[in-house]
């Protein structure tokens, strides 16, 4: 038991910190239908209506039909609380909600994105869009950013090693929580419905993507 305390003891745990900066090349838009009627069959009929038109307009924009996908589609029932006579509130049925949402997502290129703003605009009178740049491939970021930190994690480990007299042993454990990277720029986009009138959009260059992960590592020190 003395020995394998004694061997516990003669480690070093270290905190690797992997960053990756990268170019975004992909553009997500987000759309959100929604429809509003007393009843449930119209509600569903206008939402269908609304995502035919927004699919035609964007096939004329030289998008693929399929290429436009639901993220989320909810239908819910709306009340709004009124005031009677006697000065007491009343629960009023006011319709059916129906809310679709939609992404469309292409390489990155900004006069697809004008085209693909002026077609939405175009078929809806108060479009919904959110536009955001990201990556492609997210998970080559991902394994970038473990690698990152393994390479800062030994670094570190050598260096602390060396300045104390020891050498660095075998690797004994890695501790890692799975992170959620959210891979999204923060260059951001103020969408007017008036950009169905301009001919292509402002020739801009959205901001690198920089992101941060971290894992720690034990090692046996001779």
């Amino acid at each position: 038991m003395s020995s394998e305390k004694n061997i516990m003891e003669r480690t070093i745990t270290v905190r690797g910190v992997g960053r990756a900066v990268v170019k975004p090349d992909l553009i997500n838009i987000d759309i959100t239908l929604k429809a509003k009627n007393k009843k449930y069959e119209e509600a569903m009929e206008f939402s269908n209506g609304q995502l035919e038109k927004l699919q035609n307009a964007l096939e004329g924009a030289g998008f693929n039909k399929d290429s436009l996908k639901s993220t989320d589609f909810n239908v819910c029932a709306e009340y709004e609380n009124s005031r009677t006579l006697d000065g007491g509130y009343r629960r009023e049925f006011c319709g059916f909600v129906c809310t679709h949402g939609l992404k469309l997502s292409f390489e990155l290129d900004m006069d697809r994105l004008a085209a693909a703003l002026c077609a939405v605009s175009g078929c809806l009178a108060e479009p919904e869009i959110n536009v955001s740049f990201t990556v492609g491939d997210p998970t080559a970021v991902s394994e970038k950013l473990l690698k990152n930190a393994a390479e800062d994690a030994r670094k570190k480990a050598e260096i602390l090693c060396e300045a104390s007299g020891c050498r660095l042993g075998r690797l004994v454990s890695v501790d890692y929580g799975c992170s959620d990277h959210r891979a999204v720029s923060p260059t951001g986009m103020v969408f007017s419905a008036n950009c169905r009138t301009a001919a292509k959009m402002a020739d801009i260059t959205p901001d690198n993507i920089d992101l941060t992960d971290f894992a720690s590592f034990i090692w046996e020190i001779d």
